[in-house]
């Protein structure tokens, strides 16, 4: 009985392992995020660069758009950013929201915070699928792309936390939704028939969109 109960745990452990995915398949394993957009030329322009000097007009090459990580994703990050928040005693200087009916704050005194451009050394890429709009049932793939992290969002920043009326996970500032602001010139390629109003952002659907990890 006692040799029988032996050779049945090791038969138990063999199936197991075996049945274990391995290291590099977990590695890739996909997982759930949420896609806002962002117009890198006009940040470029006012800033001079994104946190890793990226440059994302119209893409990185071969189909390959720029997107900043939420500082708060669980599982995707560029890093925490100056300025991001403690998420259980968070600091955010209302004040600053002065704007689009306290919904911005004044570009003339807030500049935002900065990233640290370490966090984006060795170049991290994903393949992206969009699985449906933001507040619609999650389907079949849409269309696909494939970003490169060039940048931090940060939910410490006024351009973020002063979007009120927009719920967290559309702003960088939830702690349990892998966020991605990306490239607008991605969006037709993830939402075909759909062109990015870059004049009226608030007019384009952010995404659901399923994440993995991939070679840059």
């Amino acid at each position: 009985m006692v040799q029988s109960s032996i050779l049945l745990a090791l038969i138990g452990l063999v199936t197991y392992i075996s049945a274990r995915p391995s290291p590099e398949a977990r590695a890739a394993a996909s997982f759930e995020g949420i896609a806002t957009f962002n117009d890198y030329s006009s940040q470029l322009e006012t800033q001079g660069s994104t946190v890793c000097g990226g440059n994302s007009i119209p893409a990185l090459g071969n189909g390959t758009f720029g997107a900043a990580a939420g500082d708060l994703s669980p599982l995707l990050s560029a890093g925490f950013c100056d300025g991001s928040q403690n998420t259980t005693m968070p600091n955010y200087d209302m004040s600053l929201c002065t704007q689009n009916n306290g919904q911005a704050p004044d570009s003339n005194r807030y500049a935002g915070p900065a990233c640290k451009h370490a966090k984006c050394s060795p170049a991290t890429c994903y393949k992206i699928e969009n699985i449906g709009p933001v507040g619609e049932v999650k389907g079949q793939v849409l269309g696909s792309t494939k970003v490169q992290i060039i940048d931090g969002c940060p939910a410490g920043s006024a351009w973020n936390y002063c979007k009120s009326e927009i719920d967290l996970a559309q702003r960088c500032m939830s702690p349990t939704t892998e966020a991605l602001d990306i490239d607008f010139n991605a969006y037709t390629t993830l939402y075909p028939g759909k062109k990015y109003s870059s004049g009226n952002p608030e007019n384009n659907a952010n995404l659901q969109i399923r994440i993995t990890p991939t070679g840059c």
